[in-house]
């Protein structure tokens, strides 16, 4: 999937840039743990197949699933972390008077981690 990048789409704020590329960004961290899984379990399915099965292998792969699995979900609780903030207060932003600092916090916060 081919983004274009804001300022070339019409868009003469670069700061608009970092609202225009968080969804590739999130595309691209929840990738990473669904394609590991789906690497593991054609591999179980190869170690079962074999003759005989590779049962020791198998479980191995699904043991590499379950760690894909967490990470996935960690990602997604990150993301959902991003934009729920348990216990603080919420504030009305002007984003097109703000987007800059609005982005800038962002970055702050996830390099705080």
């Amino acid at each position: 999937m081919k983004t274009q990048p804001v300022h070339r789409a019409g868009n003469p704020d670069p700061r608009a840039a970092c609202f225009a590329e968080l969804p590739v960004s999130i595309a691209h961290e929840l990738n990473q743990p669904l394609q590991a899984m789906v690497a593991n379990a054609n591999a179980v399915q190869r170690w079962l197949r074999a003759v005989p099965p590779n049962f020791g292998r198998a479980n191995s792969s699904t043991a590499s699933i379950i760690r894909n699995v967490d990470a996935a979900v960690q990602v997604v609780s990150r993301i959902r972390a991003l934009f729920t903030q348990a216990g603080s207060q919420r504030q009305v932003i002007d984003l097109i008077r703000r987007p800059g600092s609005m982005c800038l916090a962002l970055l702050v916060r996830g390099s705080a981690r």
